[in-house]
């Protein structure tokens, strides 16, 4: 079930990278980018505390629909995301406004001290910032 829950969240991310236009948008970085990072910073304090009702708080409508409760999205993202599950920290990279929809980087430290690069789909839902989806990008592999 999960393994479906994170293929079908992946072909959502295909489908809307293929989509997002690369223009400004009306509202300004500068509007958005501290309630969007407070957002994400929030939500990845909950899973540290293992605060997972607090967790849950910031998914999107779109995110509780497709796990239905807080222990499915629990187990899905403590298998699918450890990083995010038990972080040891964190930082923001660039954001682009696209429409309605943030797109936010940031760098997850995990436990054992690697790099992980997210990005992180935030939509406005009743003025508050919502986690809409993550998604893994890329990392160029390390020099020795």
């Amino acid at each position: 079930m999960i393994r479906f829950l994170l293929i079908r969240l992946g072909l959502i991310w295909v489908m809307a990278f293929a989509v997002l236009p690369t223009g400004s948008s009306a509202q300004s970085m500068a509007d958005v980018d501290s309630r969007v990072e407070a957002t994400i910073a929030a939500q990845l304090e909950a899973f540290r505390a293992q605060d997972i009702p607090r967790a849950w708080s910031y998914a999107s409508p779109l995110i509780q629909s497709l796990f239905g409760d807080q222990d499915q999205f629990a187990r899905m993202v403590e298998q699918g995301y450890p990083m995010v599950w038990s972080p040891m920290t964190y930082r923001f990279g660039t954001a682009r406004v696209s429409g309605s929809t943030v797109l936010q980087t940031v760098e997850v430290i995990d436990r054992d001290g690697q790099s992980h690069a997210l990005v992180y789909e935030m939509i406005q839902i009743s003025g508050e910032w919502r986690i809409n989806g993550v998604q893994f990008l890329p990392q160029a592999p390390a020099t020795v």
